[in-house]
């Protein structure tokens, strides 16, 4: 008997079971904590794509006046500008895009941004067409440039006052 032990290789059946059960059990609890991680990197993705335009809209806020802010389409004011600074610099999260648009809550695609004539709160309801694009609401406040920046969640919500960043 102790040299049938001896020769066999392999396992049995039973341990074989065993080791398919335990890697069942973890498969079933870190699964569900991956697509959590995910979720949560996107976000801080999303997060740090607001600082970042807030950063580039300090740096260009002080070149322009309320006169200045808003144009459909000529250089030297600051959405057109704006857009041709971030046009590739910032990535969004659930689409991958790179590109910097100027339009509104009805711009689709999923742009990286979205440079916007208006104050943050024009946005108001669901806006899937931009979902995980970071926002920069421009508009004048008092003779001052206002810019509001925030970002658009998975949902296709704009962020709660909380994660609005103002300029001015």
């Amino acid at each position: 008997m102790r040299k049938y032990f001896k020769n066999r290789k392999g396992f049995t059946l039973v341990e074989l079971m065993m080791v398919i059960a335990v890697i069942g059990i973890l498969a079933a609890v870190l699964v569900p904590k991956m697509g959590f991680m995910k979720d949560s990197a996107k976000e801080t993705g999303l997060e740090a794509n607001v600082r970042m335009v807030e950063a580039t809209v300090n740096s260009m806020i002080v070149k322009y006046n309320s006169s200045t802010i808003w144009h459909a389409s000529n250089n030297g004011y600051l959405n057109t500008d704006l857009k041709a600074k971030l046009n590739g610099n910032l990535t969004n999260p659930f689409s991958n895009k790179k590109d910097a648009v100027i339009g509104n809550g009805s711009t689709t695609g999923q742009p990286a941004v979205v440079i916007f004539n208006g104050a943050y709160s024009a946005w108001t309801g669901t806006y899937s067409g931009v979902a995980g694009a970071t926002v920069c609401a421009l508009s004048e406040d008092n003779g001052k440039i206002k810019a509001e920046i925030f970002y658009i969640d998975k949902d296709g919500k704009a962020a709660s006052n909380q994660f609005v960043k103002t300029v001015e």
